[in-house]
């Protein structure tokens, strides 16, 4: 009985898959925009770029999971702020690993285009992030930039991800995706007035489909 009941389900699970469609790897580059919220204006919009691999995982029908693995360079604006009378601006430069893990849905429209619909969680894992600080005009140069992880910057946070992708010609890709924080990126500030800076990002995506 028990024997019969693991064909069954195998033969089940053999069945979808071959509905479903072959699963495939593929390559992708983003360019992406940083938008900080809620940092209390110390922080503003910035710009970037990830790039790396997914995997496609077709699971029943045009149904797909569809996880991945990329390599991020992002950067922020930081608010002017005076040192010794003298006017400093800056940036925010934040390197790490994303793993964002999508499920979604194709639509065929023609033989060679399809549009496809995803959302998932993405974990980001930062790797540095620090603040190089420039004066403005006047002022000495800072003798060094800061480490971020030492003014409450987190080494993992986590996004909510969705997008609209389009496959044309079997093998290439565009998307449009953006991701909303989660959970703070970083937290600062005093005990009568302190700050949870979240992690919203979009991006647009150039890829291929090995």
């Amino acid at each position: 009985m028990f024997k019969k009941l693991i064909i069954s389900v195998l033969a089940s699970v053999a069945s979808m898959t071959a509905i479903a469609g072959a699963p495939y790897f593929g390559a992708r580059l983003f360019m992406d925009i940083t938008v900080p919220s809620h940092s209390g204006g110390v922080y503003k919009n910035g710009s970037g770029f990830s790039v790396g691999a997914i995997y496609n995982q077709p699971v029943y029908k045009r149904f797909y999971f569809e996880p991945g693995l990329m390599f991020f360079y992002n950067t922020m604006g930081v608010k002017p702020f005076e040192i010794d009378g003298h006017l400093y601006d800056g940036s925010v430069r934040n390197l790490g690993l994303r793993l964002p893990v999508n499920v979604g849905y194709d639509f065929d429209v023609l033989d060679n285009l399809t549009i496809g619909i995803f959302t998932g969680p993405w974990l980001n894992f930062n790797i540095t992030a620090r603040e190089h600080t420039l004066p403005d005009f006047e002022g000495p140069e800072p003798a060094t930039s800061a480490n971020l992880f030492d003014r409450g910057w987190k080494r993992f946070d986590l996004q909510w991800g969705f997008g609209l992708k389009v496959r044309f010609a079997d093998h290439y890709y565009l998307g449009l995706s953006g991701g909303v924080g989660l959970t703070p990126l970083a937290r600062y500030g005093s005990d009568n007035k302190p700050f949870k800076m979240y992690r919203n990002s979009f991006g647009v995506a150039l890829g291929y489909n090995f």
